[in-house]
């Protein structure tokens, strides 16, 4: 464990998960497979746990528990790079939005959640023409998420505006939003 953590890239979660590959290749737990888990704190301590818990993931009862666990990492790290992308735009931080959200979808390429999201923060930032290639590949991947552009806009989440919302659902395989789940 000791020598795949020192030898292992990346961030300490990383290292954490290279340790607990080595520990497995190495035998792992006497009773076999079952359960992993990973909890990594900021070194600066804010007095939000929500906040200083980077990382704290567990995986119970699964027959791969350190892929599982490398898998909600991967999960994790995307959730934590659009939050920055957020925050970013917050700031009217373009650059950094853009490029919190590339690392995010590069974390979780096939998670639709990240584009979706991105896009109603884009539209919310006035950036509307730049959102509906993202809307169309969203909606191309997973129908789903067209049934919920009318109800964001009935919750103030994307503005009440009945042209943005048709702009928008137009992007839709199905244009009138009626399109079914995910294939």
């Amino acid at each position: 464990m000791d020598k795949a953590y020192c030898k292992a890239e990346g961030d300490l979660a990383d290292r954490l998960v290279a340790a607990l590959e080595a520990a497995e290749a190495a035998g792992g737990d006497v009773r076999g497979r079952q359960s992993a888990a990973l909890v990594v704190v900021g070194g600066q301590p804010t007095g939000k746990p929500w906040i200083d818990r980077k990382f704290d993931l567990r995986v119970d009862d699964h027959p791969q528990p350190v892929d599982e666990l490398k898998r909600l990492l991967r999960l994790q790290r995307a959730y934590l790079h659009s939050d920055e992308s957020d925050m970013a735009l917050e700031k009217n931080d373009f650059a950094t939005a853009n490029a919190e959200y590339a690392a995010a979808r590069e974390s979780a390429p096939g998670l639709m959640e990240i584009p979706f999201w991105w896009a109603v923060t884009l539209v919310k930032s006035g950036k509307v023409d730049e959102t509906l290639p993202i809307f169309k590949s969203v909606f191309d991947r997973e129908k789903a998420w067209v049934r919920l552009v009318p109800l964001l806009a009935a919750s103030e989440r994307l503005p009440d505006d009945p042209e943005l919302i048709k702009k928008i659902l137009a992007m839709a395989p199905d244009p009138d939003g009626s399109a079914n789940d995910r294939d």
